[in-house]
């Protein structure tokens, strides 16, 4: 012990000495026993607590676990290897022909005269 703080003329001792003194109470040991054992409970059931959470907000959970779904399902419908299919009538190969000559003609004579179409 250092014997330069424990000074005896050392003002701290008589505010020391003008304090009230704490009295126990007599059931002191008895709360603090209760409250461990509360504890202990409590940890005992912390698990039990978890499940009770998830029963009470199952609509929370029901609900994103359908938002996810929708997402799943919209975004496999977009991601999709679309073949492209094209249907040709009898009329339709024949204006596919012309095609070519006809953009190409209009495309000339749009350029090279001044009057517009």
């Amino acid at each position: 012990m250092n014997t330069e703080n424990c000074n005896p003329n050392d003002p701290l001792w008589d505010l020391l000495g003008q304090a009230e003194t704490v009295k126990v109470s007599p059931y002191f040991v008895r709360n603090v026993l209760r409250e461990v054992r509360l504890a202990e409970a409590d940890r005992q059931l912390q698990p039990q607590i978890g499940l009770a959470l998830i029963l009470k907000r199952w609509r929370l959970i029901l609900a994103g676990c359908a938002a996810l779904l929708v997402v799943a399902s919209t975004s496999t419908v977009f991601f999709q290897d679309h073949k492209n299919t094209l249907v040709l009538r009898s009329g339709d190969v024949e204006v596919i022909c012309n095609l070519d000559e006809l953009l190409a003609s209009e495309d000339s004579a749009l350029w090279l005269k001044k009057t517009v179409y």
